[in-house]
């Protein structure tokens, strides 16, 4: 059985800061399309690779529950309607408890609990049958149960999109990518030559991992196993790394900006010229509430959401950069983070 000790490692790469070990905890993700030779080879695989957690999407079921599972290891389940999500806990050292309040058809949600690391972690399928609003709505709710905790998002979302490295984005993609966006949740995808999902059909990415920003930074070493899964999904594996970190000082590394009240009207300005330069190429001329309601119906059409996110950043930055004084590297009084996005 995987052990959270052996993962525990030292790391001084953090610098100005006193690090003291780190627990790592691995993780696998993969939809089985109930099939018990797949679900066998993922229990060698689990045992092999040192997995602590399974997140399991269409398990291998018999008479509605999960079989096939080594029996030393404990399943999460939801005990309403057929059983679509299933997550496994193989590590006797990290307590798990089931969250009530979030039983639903195709989801699980379990609260891991080793040492100081608790959060919360949510394993969905969302049925391509459904509409996906249904989906985001759930999702929302969890994010408020949650709370001011961390929380992954491990799903088969039977969607595409540009925005998950996909070759092409479609409706149900496209709501979803929008609603991650105004949820302010990442995904942790990686461009792979390797996609989630592989069969006689085609390909896409339909797998997604995805973190509110208070994990973001933990999730880690996010990879399409080249391990055989015997599934037309792949392996998805990931760790959760807990940094035990005392800061010594103020160790920000990015352009840090001094801001003063004259200054913000400078910068509401100078952003308002930047994003018509960009969305309109040319001068706006017209109420801003007009202009607010242009540059949503470009951004609702955009075909690549996450090149639209990565220009208003850079905008962003280019309107700090004409309004704001940079301060000095270690400045701790009157400075602030720029706006929307800042670079190292």
């Amino acid at each position: 059985m995987a052990n959270a000790n052996k993962y525990i490692k030292s790391r001084t790469a953090i610098k100005n800061k006193n690090t003291t070990p780190q627990t790592i905890i691995k993780y696998y993700q993969i939809n089985l399309q109930r099939s018990r030779t797949v679900t066998d080879n993922l229990m060698e695989l689990t045992e092999k690779e040192g997995i602590d957690t399974v997140f399991i999407q269409e398990p291998y079921t018999a008479h509605n529950k999960v079989v096939g599972i080594t029996k030393r290891y404990r399943t999460f389940t939801s005990s309403t309607g057929r059983c679509r999500t299933a997550t496994v806990v193989t590590n006797n050292q990290i307590n798990a408890l089931l969250i009530q309040e979030a039983i639903y058809k195709d989801l699980v949600v379990v609260a891991p609990i080793l040492g100081n690391l608790k959060f919360y972690m949510a394993n969905m399928y969302l049925d391509i049958t459904e509409n996906i609003d249904k989906d985001n709505k759930l999702v929302n709710d969890i994010l408020q149960l949650a709370n001011t905790r961390g929380i992954p998002i491990m799903m088969d979302s039977n969607s595409r999109s540009r925005m998950w490295h996909d070759k092409l984005t479609k409706g149900r993609g496209k709501k979803l990518e929008e609603f991650l966006i105004s949820e302010q949740l990442f995904i942790k995808n990686e461009k792979s030559e390797i996609k989630t999902f592989q069969s006689s059909r085609g390909s896409s990415n339909m797998d997604l991992t995805i973190s509110n920003n208070k994990l973001l930074k933990e999730i880690q070493e996010w990879k399409i196993s080249e391990e055989k899964s015997f599934s037309d999904h792949k392996t998805i594996q990931f760790c959760i790394w807990q940094y035990n970190v005392q800061e010594s000082g103020n160790n920000f590394q990015g352009i840090k900006y001094i801001t003063r009240g004259e200054d913000l009207n400078k910068f509401e300005a100078t952003l308002t010229q930047e994003i018509t330069k960009w969305v309109c190429r040319y001068r706006w001329e017209e109420d801003n509430k007009d202009l607010d309601m242009y540059i949503s119906s470009r951004i609702a059409n955009a075909q690549n959401m996450e090149d639209i996110v990565n220009k208003f950043s850079d905008t962003s930055i280019t309107a700090c950069n004409k309004s704001f004084k940079i301060g000095g590297a270690f400045r701790k009084k009157n400075t602030k983070r720029c706006p929307g996005g800042q670079r190292t």
